[in-house]
């Protein structure tokens, strides 16, 4: 009653089960194969194949009391075959979730190498930035150090030249003194005589 009123097709197809195998106990298998029979289309319909399965298995063991073993036979049968079904479904879903799972961790992997990867390109893009700044900064002193030497070379040679004149200037004028002086000398010696 609660199957129906909440619309539970699976509650709904149990409770025919039920009262068909109870009615199989009492000794009135045509009508519970009745039930037993609504409830497996019922289940059927809605494709929930472990129930299918566990009627069926249940529906056989009634099926052999009654007597029908060529139908309990079949059932047994089918029993066994959705159970190989869903067992391999479930060994695919297994695989496919360790497949996923795989494929995901091999992703992850890959993501990391990669990000790795870029972060070393990036620390070679630095240092190779790094170096052109230091070549052009040595290449910079370079010609700053050559500007300079040359200055102190045009400022040496300046100040030779100047030397040079003013040792010349010197003996110039230390030669015109020791005239004077001399002359000077002379004509002392003159006034003397």
């Amino acid at each position: 009653a609660l199957a129906v009123e909440y619309s539970d097709a699976g509650s709904i197809a149990t409770s025919k089960a039920n009262v068909g195998f109870a009615l199989f106990g009492l000794g009135r298998a045509a009508e519970g194969r009745r039930y037993a029979d609504e409830a497996l289309a019922d289940f059927e319909r809605t494709g929930a194949t472990a129930e299918i399965a566990a009627l069926l298995g249940e529906y056989g063991h009634y099926l052999e009391r009654a007597g029908d073993y060529k139908t309990a036979l079949a059932f047994f049968h089918r029993e066994h075959r959705l159970h190989e079904e869903m067992e391999a479904a479930a060994h695919q879903r297994s695989v496919l979730e360790l497949q996923e799972k795989y494929e995901s961790e091999k992703s992850r992997r890959e993501i990391e190498l990669l990000n790795r990867q870029n972060a070393l390109h990036s620390v070679e893009l630095e240092n190779q930035g790094l170096r052109e700044r230091v070549g052009w900064l040595l290449a910079a002193v370079f010609v700053i150090s050559l500007g300079v030497i040359a200055m102190y070379r045009d400022d040496y040679a300046e100040s030779r030249r100047v030397n040079q004149r003013a040792i010349e200037l010197r003996r110039e004028v230390g030669d015109r003194w020791a005239i004077a002086v001399s002359e000077t000398n002379l004509g002392m010696v003159d006034l003397h005589e």
